[in-house]
């Protein structure tokens, strides 16, 4: 070997192992850490005293694993052997490209509420809070409690229609409530950690999330893109060139 012996082979599966483990704990504290205290979370983090995993990172991680939640879900409804949701069907019936944006839809839905509202309360007074800090707590909330909510109805729902137990002419129809208590819970922490960010008046967080709702049900009304972004609202005040009023929640 012209003088030269390989002494050490390079354990790389032990240094992908212990990396693994590194970022499933830090994702861990991270999820943990938010899902108890949102507050003490945003206070300990903004202070430099909290060691969380990067926000994009976090929550990257959070669409993934939910992501397989939903796609092992949507597949069980759709092949059902007594009674299959043509509704499951639609969302599995999707070329590659259509499944990475569907899994990328509702995240940036929850990002336009985060950011909106941010921008909103700058607007009613609060100063010197980056856009990015907003971003990076709508990120926490929608990678933690919004994640772990979904999670919790496809567990909890999913036996039970597949089981019989619960009926309905579109069985998808019947996670509908679900959804809406996981957008409730990530509009919950999002407004707990912006609140203890940016310190507006109670009524300032009302304004931010009424605007929040009624740009993005104005956006969906109006533009309706292609693509899967969650439990959503659709808002239209116009229509057929005289004044309507249509609102409504749809998946």
């Amino acid at each position: 070997m012209n003088g030269h012996e390989l002494t050490r082979t390079p354990d790389w599966v032990g240094e992908t192992r212990a990396a693994l483990r590194s970022e499933a704990g830090s994702y861990l504290r991270t999820f943990s850490g938010f899902l108890r205290s949102p507050q003490r979370f945003v206070h300990e983090w903004a202070g430099g005293t909290r060691d969380a995993m990067n926000p994009l990172g976090f929550l990257a991680t959070s669409v993934v694993l939910l992501g397989a939640v939903r796609a092992a879900g949507w597949n069980a409804l759709a092949n059902h052997p007594t009674r299959p949701s043509p509704l499951a069907a639609h969302f599995i019936d999707k070329p590659l490209w259509a499944e990475v944006w569907s899994a990328l839809g509702p995240t940036l839905h929850f990002a336009a509420l985060g950011l909106i509202c941010h921008f909103t309360l700058r607007l009613l007074g609060s100063r010197n809070v980056q856009a990015s800090a907003s971003a990076a707590l709508t990120f926490y909330s929608a990678g933690a409690p919004g994640a772990f909510a979904e999670v919790l109805v496809w567990l909890v729902m999913l036996p039970l229609i597949l089981g019989g137990v619960l009926t309905a002419s579109e069985p998808a129809y019947l996670l509908f409530p679900g959804f809406g208590l996981a957008l409730a819970a990530f509009c919950s922490y999002l407004g707990y950690s912006l609140g203890a960010y940016h310190r507006p008046k109670w009524w300032h967080m009302l304004i931010a999330f009424l605007a929040a709702f009624v740009l993005t049900g104005l956006f969906f009304g109006y533009v309706d893109p292609p693509g899967d972004y969650g439990l959503r609202w659709y808002l239209q005040v116009w229509r057929d060139g005289r004044p309507t009023f249509l609102l409504r929640l749809a998946l």
